[in-house]
């Protein structure tokens, strides 16, 4: 078997409008926020599962308990296998890219589309309860049509009631120079139901992927210099092997620093994640990146789409740098000695983007996760989902499923 390769780094510090456009009337521009939108809906998602299906409001790090499947399902099917995936759509959004869950329950969830923040509460219907509009708060500069192009937010985690967004910093699908996209923000999460609220703190930090390059150019994950070749990938398409795309975000299993999760490059067949030092400090108090590990991960050719980590470990959703959709599920202890474990889950449709939060206790075949799945190219009465105008016609599902048994 195969282990992570893990270079321990010295502790080295590098150096470093107008709104994205909506057609909904209920957006009020003072405010950079959407009024509330409920729905006393309990229709099925493609899985078939209702609404009334849900366990209710769980903690961020309790989802293995209850869910779509039923309140206190085991993740078993009445004949003892491996229960089936339970789905259901959320509306408003086609391009769901990343998700966290609050203590009440609810789900914050990003479009990487756009710079609105979306707060659903499953039990209370599928149209997002909140709507936040962070596009003012995030220096943004290049436009389009003199509309701001999207920051194409792809990661994000949680601590307390602080969440942490990572854009993709990748470059456009052509390889054309995207500055929006090179953002790292965090942003206070207050308010419930109607009234939720998100604001962003101190100042969104835009030179993570200059960071990146240097540290890379200056040997400061003692593999050589320029051994990652992250000065020539991102020049590339994103969406290539060689190119440049974060799409992981994560704080540690100790909660003592936060993971970087790298969809490409992927080098000699491995994925990168890269472990930042001052994840909070340099969002709040400024300075630039300090990184630390550098893990190498065999995730069978695959980057990083999601990944989320807690004291029992860490869960990623693998797939390829472009976008064949070639998905696959990995646990993972964290630690650089171990390899991160292929599980067998049915992952059938699904184009997932997002872990909701990791369920605690062992990983098991019937531990049940949550994940969000990117609808944005799923056709609607033969149009794709993102092309929709307005957000009438649009969603986008969420899966609960069993991690499945560990690949031989």
């Amino acid at each position: 078997m195969r282990t992570a390769r893990s270079v321990v780094l010295f502790a080295l510090a590098v150096s470093a409008c107008s709104s994205s456009t909506r057609d909904d009337d209920s957006y009020d521009p003072e405010q950079q926020r959407y009024s509330s939108v409920s729905s006393s809906s309990s229709s099925s998602g493609s899985g078939g599962s209702s609404l009334s299906g849900w366990s209710g409001a769980v903690s961020s790090s309790s989802s293995s308990t209850g869910g779509l499947s039923g309140e206190g399902s085991s993740g078993t099917s009445s004949s003892g296998g491996v229960a089936a995936p339970s789905t259901i759509s959320l509306t408003g959004a086609c391009d769901a890219s990343t998700v966290v869950e609050l203590d009440d329950g609810a789900l914050v969830i990003a479009d990487d589309e756009d710079q609105v923040l979306r707060f659903y509460a499953p039990t209370q219907g599928t149209a997002p309860r909140a709507q936040v509009d962070v596009t003012h708060q995030l220096g943004l500069t290049d436009t389009s049509g003199g509309v701001f192009r999207e920051v194409d937010i792809e990661g994000s985690t949680r601590v307390g009631n602080r969440v942490y967004w990572l854009g993709s910093h990748g470059n456009s699908s052509t390889g054309s120079n995207r500055p929006n996209r090179r953002r790292l923000f965090v942003t206070e999460v207050s308010g419930s139901g109607a009234n939720a609220n998100a604001v962003v703190l101190g100042t969104p930090y835009e030179d993570l992927r200059d960071d990146l390059v240097d540290w890379d150019n200056n040997d400061g994950h003692g593999l050589g210099e320029s051994a990652l070749g992250f000065e020539d990938a991102i020049d590339q398409e994103p969406e290539r092997d060689d190119g440049f795309n974060l799409e992981g975000l994560s704080m540690t299993p100790d909660g003592g620093a936060a993971l970087l999760g790298m969809r490409a490059p992927v080098v000699d067949g491995m994925a990168l994640v890269i472990t930042l030092n001052n994840l909070e400090p340099l969002l709040t108090g400024g300075g630039t990146a300090q990184f630390g590990a550098l893990y190498q991960l065999d995730l069978g050719g695959r980057g990083v789409r999601s990944m989320e980590c807690a004291a029992n470990g860490c869960i990623i959703v693998a797939g390829p740098a472009d976008g064949a959709e070639d998905f696959r599920l990995y646990t993972w202890s964290g630690n650089a000695s171990d390899a991160p474990v292929e599980r067998n889950a049915d992952l059938t449709g699904m184009h997932p983007e997002g872990i909701v939060a990791v369920p605690p206790g062992p990983f098991t075949e019937t531990t049940r996760i949550r994940l969000i799945s990117d609808d944005g190219d799923v056709l609607v009465a033969g149009t794709p989902c993102k092309e929709l105008p307005g957000s009438a016609g649009k969603s986008f599902r969420l899966h609960e499923l069993a991690l499945g048994a560990a690949v031989p």
